[in-house]
């Protein structure tokens, strides 16, 4: 959907087969984006699904969270760290990697995604 205007409707069977999803799996995944406020949709033999924002204002992690249903690369508190220096290092370690995916994630948008395709094919969000 990113690649087409925000106004563009798209149907269920249409992003299923472009996708690769099952069509209830895809249905159930599109209502959460839908509560959310990421998707817009409308009913009837016309109807289907949209972007309710541009892809520059949809950000990579909040679509993760959504589907995950959890802020999954939240960074972790440092106090947690062990006292034994093997487990500490590696725990320092795990550490600044959930950091930088957490920044990654959630500073890269929709359409930050688009720009890292040479051919702007179809994209894959196969989890």
């Amino acid at each position: 959907m990113s690649r087409h205007s925000t106004s563009q409707i798209h149907t269920l069977q249409e992003l299923s087969k472009a996708e690769g999803i099952p069509p209830k799996f895809l249905e159930q995944i599109l209502a959460q984006l839908k509560k959310a406020g990421v998707l817009h949709s409308r009913r009837g033999s016309q109807g289907g699904y949209s972007l309710a924002r541009p892809p520059s204002r949809i950000m990579v992690g909040e679509i993760l969270e959504l589907i995950e249903g959890t802020r999954m690369f939240a960074p972790a508190e440092r106090g947690a760290i062990s006292q034994q220096r093997n487990v500490a290092i590696l725990r320092s370690f795990q550490l600044e990697l959930e950091k930088e995916i957490y920044e990654l994630i959630y500073h890269r948008s929709l359409e930050d995604l688009l720009k890292l395709d040479p051919h702007r094919a179809v994209m894959n969000f196969e989890i």
